[in-house]
């Protein structure tokens, strides 16, 4: 993979956002994204991974510039998305489409099932009528659903179905990036299983790549090639999914992996929570942000903002633990 050029590069993205914490007060401004950096390669799958409020759902929405970045490049086969106006990146978005996380908000209540999935083919002038309608129910049976949904409203359908309906509608234009934000978290456990095999079959067909995103570790290690963990707007560690819950090495990656449930009671090692809170992203502290939870913080944590250090071809993280001629385990 490391050969292969990326199909989408990102590249010191920031996203702020200003905040009145009470009338009166001056605004401040909280770093949702803070310099992220990744790469996504055509046919794979992506994680962005961390507890709520880390920015992988806002990283998902900037990259495709439903929110706009505040600083940064995102780099589609070589166009900056960033740079461009209204006009151009219309027609760049039928390359990208988003499935969101609630299926019960993400689809409009007063449209048909076949109007919604139609509407991107409308936007972006793909066939006649008749062309848009026999693409719609090629998509309904391609996601498990049938003939007779197309005339059906969102309320008539389960959760599982109407989540259905959502990928329906980000297939219809035929792109290449998917971004899952959260696809299946809404949804029983049951039809989560059913969701993530349709999108392992649907990027198989259609050759599609997914920047999956999610706080649920199980669901990643069965979807994604690579993983990156996300912690306060920060990218601290990027491996292969296998080398990561092997071999994870960012203390926050350690700890999230800790966390994870046992499958039985006394199967598996020792899980435990995350050591303390979260600061608060209006008072980040100086240094790295997860000083106060990390096991390891020295002076230098507190101080220094740690940059991210390539540990292999395929392993990055952002710890001064791993900093050239130092301790490295």
């Amino acid at each position: 993979m490391t050969t292969q050029k990326p199909l989408l590069e990102v590249k010191g993205l920031k996203k702020d956002f200003s905040v009145r914490t009470r009338f009166g007060a001056p605004k401040q401004v909280v770093k949702a994204i803070n310099d992220v950096d990744f790469s996504l390669y055509e046919g794979e799958t992506f994680a962005l991974v961390g507890e709520s409020g880390c920015g992988k759902s806002t990283t998902g929405r900037a990259v495709l510039r439903l929110i706009e970045p505040t600083e940064g490049r995102i780099l589609y086969n070589g166009t900056d998305l960033a740079e461009l106006g209204p006009r151009r990146l219309t027609a760049l978005r039928k390359e990208m489409q988003m499935v969101f996380q609630d299926p019960y908000s993400s689809l409009n209540p007063r449209k048909r099932v076949g109007e919604m999935i139609e509407e991107p083919l409308v936007i972006h002038g793909i066939g006649d009528k008749k062309e848009r309608t026999l693409r719609a129910l090629q998509l309904l049976e391609k996601v498990g659903l049938h003939p007779e949904h197309y005339y059906r409203f969102p309320h008539e359908f389960s959760g599982g179905q109407r989540q259905r309906i959502g990928i329906a509608r980000a297939l219809a234009v035929r792109p290449k990036i998917i971004v899952c934000d959260e696809p299946v978290s809404a949804l029983d456990v049951s039809i989560q299983s059913q969701i993530i095999n349709l999108l392992e079959e649907l990027q198989e067909q259609e050759k599609l790549t997914y920047l999956f995103i999610s706080h649920d570790l199980g669901v990643v290690r069965h979807m994604a090639d690579r993983i990156g963990v996300m912690y306060m707007g920060r990218l601290v560690e990027v491996a292969p999914t296998e080398r990561l819950f092997a071999e994870p090495r960012h203390p926050y990656t350690q700890e999230l992996l800790a966390a994870i449930p046992a499958a039985a009671p006394g199967e598996g090692k020792l899980r435990r929570a995350p050591l303390g809170e979260m600061p608060s992203p209006l008072h980040l502290p100086p240094g790295c942000a997860f000083q106060n939870r990390c096991p390891h913080a020295t002076e230098r944590c507190r101080g220094e903002m740690p940059v991210t250090r390539r540990l292999d071809e395929s392993h990055e993280v952002q710890c001064h633990l791993y900093d050239i001629g130092e301790v490295t385990a």
